[in-house]
């Protein structure tokens, strides 16, 4: 039926390529939109990204005069198109349009009073729009919504695997139910209860890694740069520590000797107690926590400089009547005082707090604050058994940084807000994105706050009674962190420690014999750029090839060189398709010069000999 033109798909796989962009009932759209949807092929892709936002004025019609009389006030380009979409028929839930629908059609095509109507394809509507249209106004940035905040759709994943036992049609079946689990309604609690169970069913068939006995161990590299990291060893031990410390190249694999001693030559992380004031100290930053664990002092050795102000707290947590209004000016109270707080670990490598304590009389928060001795990064591993109604749980931290913006991750790249409320278009900005950090920079220093899956300003928990009136509650496992830098944030490596935090070094076991035989390798290395970030390895869709997929992250230009262990025949740039657009300039010694403009998306196809 597609092929004969009795079915036109927007979206989906039916033997034939789209031509528009077609993303309906979503809730706030990244910048970085229009150039992914140029590299999937699209020929006028702000035009029909910023068309579809202004230009439709219908939402599941039903095809009554007083729809048409509205999409005539709702209109808002007239001065350039006195054209717009009316899209009819029964969604949310199926159904389609209806004969009843497409009579009130027939009869409404030509009545005075009434704009015209004309039944027609969204491919005609984009190319008459092209071709006749003005002056068309264009939009640089985010299109914020003012209305159903609370749902910013966040849809991030970086997976890496070994090419030699790539399982594709088991990582396809896995990843499509990640995907379909980050569904707008599904990620932001929106959905009914039913939902969540299917949810949970399919995030039970992800692969989860565990403890056995063999004594061979690897860690893997899956980010493009190399790294230092302490990390927990999968064994089965009666020793309590069973933490080590090692480098690894970029996109490398690193076999692992349980009984070499890499733990030398370093300042020990420390743990200790003064009166009611707990510390943990390491060569670069002495942090202090009061009774209740809220940060007090926050001193960078480096610079000899505070970054608490005096007599706030960080660690703060505040739970919030969550009754929807238009923005967030409620007022809030502090929980989580008046619990246990003790040293729970001091191995040199690490030291880390251990905070007990009550939210309410219903719900309980469990949280170790640690620091390495090889880091400046705070970390804040989190349990929260929660079971509260109406209640919004945040954390806070004040920094003494003097911004009038703040930067927050987006997709493939950044968005900067405000941090004050002087105009209607700044308070609107409340909510934020904040993928992996926020950061606060003024000259010459910055903190950034990053997190594993709590977007934005950090709100942790919520509990909601519609639709589903489970919503949040039960045992949640989430982390935070702060890493303060010097250096603006455009100075700064907050976006490859923001990678760190979210991807740690892959520790898993093996034969013995297989660890003593092998040889580091570095399957990709990228060289002078970092602010390039080589974000996706994986399999090509149509072939054995292999796609990487790389942006850059600061908007600035960049001449990356792309070097690899494995036996290349030749690299391709293709759209996000992976239809190939040109062959790129490959040799084994001197790698690819790959060269980025500010944000930009690059797809390459690697080709083995």
């Amino acid at each position: 039926k597609a092929v004969n033109g009795q079915f036109l798909p927007i979206g989906g796989n039916f033997g034939l390529k789209c031509k528009i962009f077609w993303l309906p009932d979503t809730f706030g759209y990244s910048a970085q939109l229009p150039q992914i949807i140029k590299g999937a092929g699209l020929n006028s892709p702000i035009q029909h990204f910023i068309g579809l936002e202004l230009m439709v004025v219908s939402y599941v019609g039903q095809c009554y005069p007083s729809e048409l009389i509205r999409s005539v006030k709702n209109h808002k380009d007239k001065e350039w198109s006195n054209e717009a979409l009316l899209l009819f028929g029964n969604g949310d839930g199926g159904g389609g349009p209806l004969a009843s629908m497409i009579e009130r059609l027939r009869r409404l095509k030509d009545i005075d009073g009434l704009p015209k109507v004309e039944i027609g394809s969204a491919d005609d509507f984009y190319e008459r729009v092209e071709r006749n249209s003005s002056e068309l106004v264009s939009w640089k940035g985010e299109l914020v919504p003012t209305h159903r905040m609370g749902r910013l759709n966040n849809i991030i994943a970086n997976w890496s695997f070994f090419y030699e036992i790539y399982p594709k049609d088991i990582l396809d079946k896995l990843w499509k139910y990640v995907l379909l689990n980050q569904f707008h309604d599904v990620l932001p609690g929106s959905s009914i209860g039913m939902v969540y169970d299917d949810a949970n069913k399919f995030y039970e068939e992800l692969p989860e890694s565990a403890p056995d006995d063999k004594n061979g161990l690897f860690a893997f590299n899956t980010l493009g740069w190399s790294r230092t990291e302490v990390v927990e060893l999968p064994i089965n031990s009666e020793e309590e520590n069973t933490k080590s410390r090692h480098d690894v190249e970029g996109m490398g694999l690193k076999a692992i000797d349980i009984e070499e001693n890499e733990n030398v030559d370093f300042v020990l992380a420390e743990a200790s107690i003064n009166e009611n004031f707990y510390f943990l100290i390491n060569q670069f930053i002495s942090v202090k926590f009061d009774k209740h664990c809220r940060l007090i002092s926050l001193f960078d050795k480096r610079l000899n400089r505070e970054i608490i102000p005096i007599g706030r707290y960080g660690n703060s947590f505040k739970c919030y009547e969550d009754i929807p209004i238009f923005w967030d000016a409620w007022d809030g109270r502090d929980v989580g005082l008046g619990g246990s707080v003790k040293i729970h670990e001091v191995s040199g490598l690490r030291a880390s707090l251990l905070l007990e304590t009550k939210l309410s009389d219903t719900s309980t928060l469990r949280q170790v604050i640690s620091i390495t001795a090889f880091s400046c990064r705070v970390d804040f591993e989190t349990t929260v058994d929660w079971n509260e109604n109406r209640q919004f749980l945040k954390v806070e931290f004040p920094f003494d940084i003097t911004s009038d913006y703040a930067t927050y991750e987006t997709q493939f790249g950044f968005v900067q807000r405000p941090t004050h409320f002087n105009t209607s278009w700044d308070a609107a900005k409340f909510e934020v994105c904040g993928h992996k950090f926020a950061d606060l920079s003024e000259y010459g220093y910055g903190v950034a706050l990053l997190n594993d899956c709590k977007y934005g300003k950090l709100s942790l928990l919520r509990s909601p009674k519609a639709p589903d009136d489970n919503c949040d509650i039960g045992v949640h496992k989430f982390k935070y962190a702060i890493f303060p830098h010097i250096g603006s944030f455009l100075e700064s490596n907050v976006v490859h420690e923001a990678y760190q935090f979210n991807v740690p070094l892959l520790v898993k076991t093996t034969s013995q014999e297989i660890v003593n035989s092998f040889e580091p390798k570095t399957y990709f290395n990228i060289e002078n750029a970092p602010n390039v970030i080589l974000n996706t390895i994986k399999r090509a869709e149509d072939s054995d090839d292999i796609i990487l997929r790389l942006y850059e992250a600061y908007g600035g230009q960049a001449v990356a060189r792309l070097r690899s262990s494995l036996q290349i025949d030749h690299i391709y740039e293709t759209n996000i398709l992976e239809d190939n657009k040109y062959l790129i300039d490959y040799t084994s010694e001197d790698g690819a010069i790959i060269k980025f403009k500010p944000f930009q998306i690059i797809t390459l196809k690697i080709v083995l000999s």
